[in-house]
Order: structure tokens, then sequence, then C-alpha cells
């Protein structure tokens, strides 16, 4: 693409091929133009659509496919690269105006009947509109989008025929294809003609024909099934209808068929443009009443009208455009327009469209110091204060009654050196910017002089302060703030000659200045970036007439920083704790005023009277005395503060969390029990020592020993089951020693001895006189038995096992 235009590079061989063969189709030209290197001539271009190029060494070929013909151009280029060749080429695409308008085309029929019958003769055109071409044209009709053989503007079919029938349309090589228009060709006996094109406003005219002479003219037009009893009248958009008409022959009636006609729109629904999108006081301000007419009835005159807040300012005219020179604030309002024809068969109405007349300056207000009442001699300011607007200077006049007194400058102060008793009146000023139509004026003010001294002469001291600058207060909104928010600083001097040139300080510092025009004050914004920035901040004034600078008093202001980056920190670095342990747990933060700090476990709020946890230090450290297991879980510290009356700032801490372990389930579940069961069996065991001491005394007391038959082999024992029948029979037997010690057998009784076992040894004699009468021995006695009591029949469960051993060393 070059210039919006469409470059296709081909060889030589291909370039002439294309010329030959390809060359009408692609540019829809009916000749060609062959231009040499430094000779022929350009055709007229109204618009360039496709450039074919071909290259080889030392020459170009174009082939320029315009409007209305291609030109063919084969040059030399003393360039021998394509590069080059294209650049130059290029050069040459500006020096061709692609600019046109567009081309349009339409068919008309002749007659303007849709339906005609077979054998009779119809005539079609196409008509070309924007062409500004008024050289011959080629022109391409088409049946049924099928192209047919036919060049020419006008064509005729002079007995038409059934295959006539379709939709026609027609082209030029610049434009596109017509809106199709139908033709049909039929053989009824009546059919009912109307024109091919039907436009809002348009009469409506029909023809009821017939196919021969024989038909009465008597004729019924019928719409939607409803006979229409005047024809002729104007057409309206209301979408498609369905006409039919009736006429007889040889008093037979004939019905043609139903066609449906369709009504076109003449023009659009008008838009109200504005030509710009801001309007000033002063600009130029256009209205323009836009629609399109329907090219097929662009020749049709249409009126235009004007409308403010549904007010008519401007009356019906061929004028679509409505203008005013100098906007004026009293021109705001909805606006818009109307177009009708010259006969009001159509009429439509705009959308309204609001319009908002910018102000470009207020109106000037003239202030006098020291007041509208002087003293005779007294210094007299008259001041003309309004705002100029943004990058436009106002110049200023002032009048006494109609007389100027000072014509329009930059200056928009008016000195009266000293007043005299001519000096009293009314007084005015005016103003207007420098390049701009606006003129506004201030209210009439009185001026009176008066005579209460004679000369009248008052010193320059005491005139500057007549006319000089009031002390300023200074004001600081809002007094209560926070880091990062913007104040507005106002400095305002009660009574003072303008212009004002204010400043504004910081601990001494210049923050910035500001001139006001009028009466008021002066304001600055700022930021205030930490807490060290409370103050104290002052401003001071002074206009153009008094050489004194006038100063503020001080004022500070509250500043507080939000609270920021809360975090947790424990006394202990570990989070896995014993019970009975203490930790405390304590809530940082990084930034921030005056905190207030709640805790949180496990999202629930800690109380400060809590019996669980003690807040400390204004709750800024949470202390846990002996840690439970209820103590386990997650920790947070919210930190907060607050500036009045309703601006609260909150941060809450990351978990900090807690662990207690609990002791384990052997230990937890037996270890008491163990404790008190080794108590238990202490106690058992003593208890069964005493027990067991008490029986074996018992059984040496009340059981009877059995008498043992000696015999007198050493180192022999006798094993007896039954140890009552021995004893019982010893007591008896002659010769036998009797044991001494036997306890009585009425009481107690050894029974159901189980298994015993009895030693007697002699024991060596060791006397240097043995005594052969009286033998020592050694007796070991051990029984496994039960014990019976003789005086019942229940056995004693106490003595079931029992094994005694015990020995007597000596018997005789």
């Amino acid at each position: 693409m070059v210039g919006g235009h469409r470059l296709l590079l081909l060889t030589r061989k291909y370039f002439f091929q294309l010329l030959s063969t390809h060359l009408e189709n692609l540019c829809w030209a009916p000749s060609a133009f062959v231009l040499m290197s430094g000779s022929g001539y350009f055709s007229p271009v109204l618009q360039t659509s496709m450039f074919i190029v071909y290259y080889r060494k030392g020459e170009v070929g174009l082939v320029m496919c315009t409007s209305f013909h291609a030109t063919i151009l084969i040059m030399s280029t003393p360039y021998d690269n394509i590069m080059s060749a294209l650049l130059w080429m290029v050069s040459i695409f500006f020096l061709l105006d692609p600019s046109k308008a567009e081309v349009l085309t339409y068919v008309t029929l002749d007659p303007d009947w849709r339906i005609i019958f077979r054998g009779e003769k119809m005539s079609f055109t196409c008509n070309v509109v924007h062409s500004t071409r008024k050289t011959y044209q080629h022109f391409y009709w088409y049946k049924d989008n099928q192209q047919i053989k036919v060049n020419e503007q006008t064509f005729q079919i002079e007995s038409a025929k059934i295959k006539n029938s379709g939709n026609y349309q027609c082209k030029t090589m610049a434009s596109k294809k017509s809106e199709p228009v139908s033709l049909a060709v039929s053989e009824d006996w009546v059919i009912l003609q109307v024109p091919s094109y039907i436009y809002e406003g348009d009469r409506l005219t029909t023809n009821c024909h017939g196919w021969d002479i024989l038909f009465s003219n008597e004729v019924r037009t019928y719409m939607d099934g409803h006979i229409i009893e005047n024809m002729g009248y104007y057409m309206d958009k209301t979408g498609t209808r369905e006409y039919t008409c009736k006429r007889k022959r040889l008093l037979i009636a004939y019905t043609s068929k139903p066609i449906s006609v369709l009504i076109h729109e003449l023009f659009t629904v008008p838009i109200l443009q504005l030509t710009s999108s801001l309007i000033r006081e002063g600009d130029e301000m256009t209205l323009t009443c836009v629609t399109t007419l329907a090219f097929q009835r662009r020749t049709k005159q249409l009126q235009f009208a004007f409308y403010r807040n549904e007010q008519k300012i401007q009356d019906f005219s061929v004028n679509d455009k409505c203008s005013f020179s100098s906007a004026q604030l009293e021109h705001s309002g909805k606006y818009s327009c109307e177009v009708t024809t010259l006969l009001g068969t159509v009429r439509k109405m705009s959308e309204s469209s609001t319009i908002q007349v910018q102000e470009l300056f207020k109106t000037p207000v003239m202030e006098v110091v020291p007041s509208t009442t002087v003293m005779k001699g007294e210094k007299v300011a008259l001041q003309c204060v309004v705002t100029p607007p943004t990058g436009s200077p106002l110049l200023y006049s002032f009048f006494r009654g109609s007389q100027a007194i000072q014509d329009y400058t930059l200056e928009n102060t008016y000195i009266i050196p000293q007043a005299w008793e001519e000096n009293s009146g009314n007084y005015k000023c005016s103003s207007k910017p420098a390049n701009n139509k606006v003129l506004k004026y201030s209210e009439d003010l009185s001026i009176v002089v008066t005579s209460t001294f004679d000369n009248g002469a008052i010193g320059k001291e005491d005139s500057d302060r007549s006319v000089g600058v009031h002390q300023p207060q200074l004001k600081i909104l809002p007094e209560k703030v926070v880091v990062d928010d913007e104040v507005t600083l106002r400095c305002e001097s009660s009574r003072s000659f303008y212009p004002m040139h204010y400043r504004f300080y910081h601990n001494g510092t210049i923050l910035g200045n500001v001139t006001t025009y009028q009466k008021g004050f002066a304001e600055m914004r700022h930021i205030i970036k930490s807490v060290t920035m409370i103050g104290p901040y002052y401003c001071d004034s002074q206009n153009a007439i008094s050489s004194r600078i006038q100063r503020s008093g001080t004022v500070n202001v509250f500043i507080m920083d939000p609270v920021a980056n809360v975090s947790i920190t424990m006394d202990k670095v570990y989070e896995d704790f014993t019970l009975g342990e203490t930790v405390t747990l304590t809530c940082s933060i990084l930034r921030g005023n005056s905190p207030s700090f709640h805790w949180f476990h496990n999202e629930k709020l800690i109380e400060q009277w809590s019996m669980f946890y003690q807040l400390i230090d204004n709750q800024e450290r949470l202390y846990i005395d002996s840690l439970q297991i209820h103590h386990s879980g997650a920790y947070r510290c919210n930190a907060s503060n607050k500036l009045p009356p309703n601006r609260t700032f909150s941060v809450l801490s990351a978990p900090r969390y807690i662990n207690v372990l609990e002791p384990s389930p052997a230990a937890e579940n037996h270890g008491p029990f163990i404790a008190l069961g080794i108590v238990l069996l202490a106690i058992l065991t003593a208890a069964l020592g005493f027990i067991y001491r008490q029986k074996m005394t018992s059984f040496f007391r009340n059981c009877t020993l059995q008498q043992l038959k000696t015999e007198k082999t050493n180192g022999k024992a006798r094993t007896i089951h039954d140890p009552t029948n021995d004893i019982r029979a010893s007591s008896s037997d002659s010769g036998r020693e009797v044991y001494s010690n036997i306890p009585s057998m009425e009481h107690v009784v050894c029974e159901d001895i189980c298994y015993a076992h009895i030693d007697i040894n002699k024991l060596p004699e060791v006397s240097p006189n043995p005594n052969p009468c009286k033998e020592e021995f050694s007796v070991t006695y051990s029984a496994i038995k039960t014990m019976t009591d003789t005086g019942t029949t229940q056995r004693t469960p106490n003595c079931t096992d029992l094994y005694q051993n015990f020995s007597n060393n000596r018997f005789g």
C-alpha cells in the first residue's frame, strides 16, 4: 500500500501479458494511454485505486487504474536497483490527486411502470450522481446480477417478452452497482402499474391497465383489501402496502394481481451538529441541521428551521445553518432543528441537544479603597476586580457616568491622588479579553467627597494606610489531619487593595505564592508528609499600592501518624511449651502515634480482666503466668489509632502460635496408680510378714510334734506321711524318749500333711568324758500341711500350703 493505493510488482513479461488479457477487468477501462519517458500526457485522475508496476534494469512500467481509465507508463529510470525505482514511482503518486466525490448510479424506466404487458416497449437509463467528469463514460448493465452486452447509458426493449422480467442494475467503472429496479412482463388481462420508486410525500399515481381496448373506463383500486376512493394522495412512510385494481371487460370484472409498494425514505431524520463541542463566551457558534436527501430526489428542495428551548429562533428557509457571531451566556439552552419539504408534506424533527456556553470570565466588581465616602484631599483607589481567563489577559476601562476616564489597558486600577468635590459621582468599570468580543460592565458605585478639611492634604504614610493592607488571617483546613493528607492554607485580608500578593510559609520556608484579583482569599494546597510538619504556618500579604507587608499569626496543625506494620514478638524463641511455663507476647508497631492495642486468641477477643491472661503496659503486652493446654493456638494483636471524629486506622498483625505439649498417655494414665500400687504392696507385704510370723508362732505353740522313732543309724532320715499315729504310739512305747515342749493335742491338731521330712542326726561328742546315757541329736523338721481347729470342722485357709523349716540342735 502506497498513499492508500495498492501496488503490484510484476516482471516485464507478465506486465504486458496482464495488459493484453486482464486490463479491462482490473481497471474497468475502455482505453489506455501509453507514456514514454520524458513525453506523453497524464490524463486527469480523480481517484487512483491500483498501481501495477514492473521493473527491469533501467526501465519501469506502470499501469494506474483510475476512476475512468487506465494509464500505462513505460519509463526509463537512472536508478539501477528496484528500491530506488520504486521510490521514484512513489514520488509520481503524490503528484496525482486521488480525491473525488463518491460516484452513485441509479436506474430509471420510461415509462415509469414496474409492470408492463408482453409486447410493450420499455427504456432503461443509467443515471450518474456526483460525477464531475464531463467526458465519455463506460457503462455496464446487469440483469439478475449477470452482465448483459450493453455499454450505453440508455438502452431499450422494443417488444417485451416474459424473459425480460427481472432486476436491472447499472454501474460505471468508478461506481458500484446501483440498486436493482424490477421489471415484470405480464400476460394477464389486467395489471396495476405503479412507479419504480415511491418516496415519502409523493403523490401515488397508478394505472389499472387492460390488455385491449375492450375494457371499460370504470376502475376500482384497493389498498390492503380496502377500496381507495381518491387516488393521488401523498404517501407517508408506513411500510409496505399491497394494492390491486378491478376493471370490467364485456361485463366481466377482472382483478389484477396484488402488487406491493415500498415507500422509500425521502430524507433522513436530521441531526443537529455544532461547530465545536466547547463553546465559550465570544466564540462564533454555528449550528448545522444535517440530513441526507435520497439521491433519486436530489433536486427536491428542503427547508430548515431552528429552535431553542422549543421556541423558534430561525424560521423555515433553505439555509441549513444557524450562526451566532459572538456566543453569550443567554445563548445556552436546548437546541433542535426541523426539516420539511416546500409543501410541508414531510416534516422531521431532530433530537434536542443541550448547549452550555462556558463563561469566559465573571462580571467585574468595582471596589473603592478606603470607602465610597472619602474626605477631600484623600487618596482614592478604584479597582476593577475580576479573575482573567486562562491564557487570555483582560483589558480594563473606568467610567464616571457615561464618560470614560481611563481607556482599555492592562491596568485594573484607577487612582485619584487627591479627591475633590468634583470627583464625586457614579463610577463603574468594564473588562474584556484582548482577543475576544466579550465586554462586561460592573455595577455603578457612588463616590461622595466630603469637605471636612479645608486644605485636605494628608501625608503619604496616611495615604498608604488608607489603601494599604490589613493584617491577614491564616486558616488551615482541616485542622486535624493524618500523614499524607492534603490541607488547604487560606490567607485572607479583610480590607485590601487588589491585586493582592500572598505568600505562605512553613517554619520560615516559603511554600508558595498566590495573587488574587478580587475580594476574597488566597488558597494553596499542601501535602503533609510527616508528623514533623505540625507547624508553625503563617502567611503575609502585600499589594501594588502600599510597600508594607503584613504578616499573619502562626498556626499549628494536629497531625496523626496512622499505625502501620504491626507484629508480635515473644520472649521465647520457640513455639512448643510445656505445662506451667510462662510467656510474654509484645505488640510492636513500626509507625503510628497514640496507638491502642487489643489481643485475640483464636480470633476471639481477650478481655482486659480475663482470668487466664494478664494485659500489661496499656495492653501492649500479653503475659501468661502458667501455660495450660487451653492456651494453645493462634494469637493476633490489633493496633489502632483514631483521628476525631470518625477516622479510625486499624492494622491486624500476622498470627503467632503457641503450642502447649500434653504429657505422654502412659504417664498420664498409670503414674498415680503405680505409685499407689507400690504403697499398697509395701503395706500388704508388711501385713503378710506379720501374719506369717504369727502363724509360725502359733504352729509351734499349737501343733503337736510327732514322736519320731529313733534309729541307731546316723545320717538317716524318715519320712512320715501320718505323724499323728507315730506320736501317739511313742507315748505308750516304753524305752523310748518322750519329747518335751509338745503342745497339747486337745487344742490344735495338724492334719492333712501333704509332705513331711525329718532329719535326726547324732551330734559329735565334744566332751572328754562322754555320757552314754545321754546322747545329743540334731533334728530338722519340714512340713507342708493344713490346720484344722478341733473345736470345728472348718479348715483354716491361712494354713494351706504353709511351709515350715526349723531345727533344734539339742535334744536331751
